[in-house]
Parts: structure tokens; sequence; C-alpha cells
């Protein structure tokens, strides 16, 4: 099996996940964070990442 890389994510906080606020956010490339009950780890994992930063549910 070929090497591949971790891909990760960073994040800043709920404000800039845009918790809890209609609509997709622009600092998430259209994603709505509450799809995924305000989850960047849920996030994440849907769209294939490996790793959230901060790492947290």
């Amino acid at each position: 099996m070929p090497p591949r890389s971790c891909r990760s994510t960073l994040s800043s906080g709920d404000a800039w996940l845009a918790v809890g606020k209609p609509g997709a956010s622009l600092n998430l490339g259209g994603i709505d964070i509450d799809t995924y009950g305000g989850s960047l780890a849920k996030a994440a994992a849907a769209k294939g990442y490996d790793v959230p930063s901060p790492p947290r549910a």
C-alpha cells in the first residue's frame, strides 16, 4: 500500500465555525456545521479528513 498524507482541519472555535447560525459557513467552504451537530470532528470525518484541530468531538 502506498503512503498517504494525513489530512487535517483547523478551527478557531464555534464562532468561526458559525455554530447555531443558519446556512453554510464561508469559513468551511460552504459546509453547514449544524448538519453535523456543531461538531468539527464529525464534519471533518464526513468530508474525508483524518484529524481535526483542536481535537474535540
